[in-house]
């Protein structure tokens, strides 16, 4: 019989200890800790989906730019486009999270989109979804 072995992250061993920093930044401090994986790669993931091109410094090419790509008109042609955005980068800079399914929906009478991403993470038990709204007013 086969097992199938999954992985625990140490650092979600030890529950008082910070992993990484979540989005969005209004803590007591301006930042919130995240303090298991779960939290830490929903939060790097919405990062990056939120980060244009060449916004970040030492790592111009962090982000997946979808902004850029908002202020275009909106066709079927633009969610093929928004999706091999967040695809590509996902593989490049997550390497460990496997898309499961990805819906781009445009409402260009409301200018919005919403962006749902259900996703796992290799060797563990993770699995998880995100989902982002954005208009003309903001996320």
């Amino acid at each position: 019989m086969a097992y199938i072995v999954r992985n625990v992250d140490i650092l979600d061993l030890n529950p008082s200890t910070g992993v990484g920093i979540s989005l969005p930044f209004n803590g007591p401090t301006g930042i919130n800790t995240t303090y298991t994986t779960r939290e830490a790669i929903k939060s790097n993931l919405l990062n990056f989906i939120l980060t244009g091109k060449r916004e970040r410094v030492m790592n111009p090419a962090f982000g997946s730019g979808i902004r850029d790509v908002i202020f275009e008109p909106m066709t079927d042609d633009r969610i093929d486009q928004i999706e091999s955005l967040i695809y590509g980068g996902v593989e490049q800079y997550f390497p460990q999270v496997v898309i499961g399914s990805l819906t781009v929906d445009l409402s260009p009478n409301n200018n919005a989109i919403a962006i749902y991403l259900k996703y796992s993470v290799v060797n563990t038990n993770i699995e998880d979804e995100l989902q982002i709204n954005m208009n003309n007013g903001g996320v």
